[in-house]
């Protein structure tokens, strides 16, 4: 039905928040741009045709239906995470909450997340600092084995994972990471010796990585993260010669799918190429860079001090040294 309720404008400025994210298709744009306006007008909304969301995000009716595919309503189309920002922030305001992650899932899964007996759920959600994430509890039906660090350089745990609100077998993975910097002493100074670079992997027999919601991709991009195939790699920002802190912070690692019929089990793996590693001088006396830096061969002293102790966590077809190993798994039914 229609509505006499005024259309919810939003403000061009707005539109500043999503700038920067590049573009990625989306799945069924037509159909679910549709979806939203019927579920507006089974509510006595305003947004009840594309040319009122048109209006409401400030773009022509032609250019939105360009946008969403009518021709095609299964087709993937490249809307803007700006445009798709400000309908968001649009039916918000018109009692629909969503988020600009809702547009990306599978058809199905979209209409969960606006179906009336999901909206309590979503318009309940608090922001946190990593806003793609539902506010959920971890499961209690998941438990942490103890996690191992192979070196002083990098603590890592993995937590509980917390069901997504509109898939109860989807989950947000979270893991705890902090870098240290080791110091060695030598005679009369400290060896420094951190790491610039570093991988986190993940593994599964029961789960996989969702489409898109791995921490520094596209969808979620995050200073000094880089996605890959299975895992991210965490790197010192410029003008910091070593990793330090927590690089994570409060993000969720990834949204993880069941993907086979192993055990439910994941882990975590941090590891490093041979080169990653960074060391300098300290002057005991002043705690900064000696300037006296001696030439010395920096593997030969990295080997020296961690050589022993990671030889036999080399991966053979990697290269890679393990720092750090966490696991999560599943309890068993009784």
């Amino acid at each position: 039905m229609n509505s006499s309720r005024p259309v919810p404008t939003i403000p061009a400025k707005w539109e500043q928040t999503w700038t920067g994210h590049p573009n990625r298709p989306v799945q069924a744009a037509n159909a679910k741009l549709k979806r939203l306006c019927a579920e507006s007008a089974s509510r006595g909304g305003a947004l009840t045709t594309f040319d009122k969301v048109a209006e409401a995000i400030n773009l022509s009716p032609g250019r939105v239906t360009q946008l969403f595919g009518a021709r095609n309503p299964t087709a993937e189309t490249g809307v803007d995470p700006a445009t798709l920002g400000k309908i968001v922030k649009a039916f918000g305001l018109d009692g629909i909450g969503i988020s600009v992650e809702t547009f990306y899932l599978n058809y199905d899964a979209f209409v969960a997340q606006v179906a009336p007996d999901a909206m309590t759920l979503v318009e309940a959600r608090t922001p946190i600092k990593d806003a793609d994430a539902e506010p959920t509890l971890p499961s209690l039906d998941w438990h942490p084995d103890k996690a191992e660090a192979y070196t002083d350089l990098a603590v890592l745990q993995v937590h509980p994972p917390r069901p997504l609100n509109s898939r109860a077998d989807c989950y947000y993975l979270d893991a705890s990471l902090r870098f240290e910097i080791a110091e060695h002493a030598t005679g009369n100074r400290t060896v420094a010796i951190g790491l610039r670079k570093a991988n986190l992997t993940f593994a599964s027999p029961a789960f996989q990585i969702a489409h898109a919601s791995l921490l520094g991709d596209a969808a979620r991009p995050h200073e000094g993260v880089t996605a890959r195939a299975n895992g991210i790699t965490v790197s010192s920002l410029p003008g910091e010669t070593m990793l330090e802190g927590s690089p994570l912070g409060d993000y969720y690692f990834a949204v993880i799918e069941p993907a086979g019929t192993g055990e439910a089990v994941v882990t975590l793996t941090l590891s490093t190429a041979a080169r990653s590693f960074a060391f300098m001088l300290i002057d005991d006396e002043t705690d900064a860079p000696a300037a006296d830096t001696p030439s010395l061969n920096k593997d030969a002293i990295l080997n020296l001090i961690y050589g022993e102790a990671l030889t036999h966590r080399r991966d053979a077809a990697t290269g890679r040294l393990a720092l750090a190993r966490a696991t999560v798994r599943r309890k068993s039914a009784k």
